[in-house]
């Protein structure tokens, strides 16, 4: 019986978790992952490398990491959330990217409900906006409350393979998005978009039967068995070596690939 590992959350650097999910994509397996990030991190869709809207200063003076992804879309700020990814072969999935964000997204969604945050599936992408902020749109498939985004995902397809990581908004340092995005602090602009875990649920959140039930799920769909293991010393080895390719190395471009 094919199983589902479940590697437990840690904090890490942007490099280090970039080049963590590129490293377990190319290994075989299914594989669902938590983690955070150890500052406050811009990640930028590998197509992506609009930083006209971005204040570096403030991000200089915050110690915002920066970092590219292997996935697209638009720049995400990563600091208070918890931070999934799965990798896995696409014909346990879908091979319809969309069908993909579907079935991660439902349990996912159920997950969240159980401490009352009442989430909402999209059926579809929501009016194109002119704006690189990911959170400001909800796509197809993608998790809202009351039309505002709770949980930003992206998906990346190599061969047989794919990887969907996303962002989980447990809460917002609303001062820091906003200064990053050259936002005046009076405006509600984001608010208006863009709401989290701490603001819609009903219940205390609780991490690990959050993470528990999602990872129980998402087993349950795939028909396997879900194991715990972190990762060993050999994969740490080989994310380290991944690692300068994801690193910050011009001032005008994200590093990665």
């Amino acid at each position: 019986m094919k199983r589902l590992r479940l590697i437990p959350y840690s904090d890490y650097s942007a490099a280090f978790n970039m080049a963590a999910d590129e490293y377990i994509l190319s290994t075989p397996g299914t594989t669902l992952r938590y983690y955070g990030w150890s500052f406050p991190t811009l990640s930028f869709g590998r197509n992506n490398k609009k930083l006209e809207d971005i204040d570096l200063d403030v991000c200089k003076s915050n110690r915002v990491e920066l970092v590219s992804r292997l996935t697209g879309g638009k720049t995400v700020l990563h600091q208070h959330e918890i931070t999934y990814s799965i990798c896995s072969d696409i014909e346990l999935f879908s091979s319809s990217i969309l069908q993909t964000y579907r079935m991660i997204s439902q349990p996912l969604a159920e997950s969240l409900n159980l401490f009352g945050a009442n989430t909402e599936i999209s059926p579809k992408q929501s009016s194109k906006r002119e704006t690189s902020i990911c959170f400001q749109e909800v796509s197809a498939y993608e998790i809202a409350v009351g039309k505002k985004k709770i949980v930003g995902s992206a998906q990346y397809r190599k061969t047989n393979r794919f990887l969907q990581h996303g962002s989980i908004l447990i809460d917002l340092d609303w001062d820091l998005w906003k200064k990053v995005w050259k936002v005046p602090p009076e405006s509600k602009a984001l608010e208006r978009r863009i709401t989290t875990v701490k603001k819609e649920s009903t219940k205390p959140f609780d991490q690990q039967q959050f993470e528990l039930h999602f990872a129980g799920q998402l087993s349950e769909i795939l028909r396997m068995e879900y194991y715990l293991k972190d990762f060993t010393s050999v994969e740490v080895n080989h994310i380290t070596k991944l690692m300068k390719q994801y690193e910050w190395t011009d001032s005008n471009s994200p590093g990665g690939r």
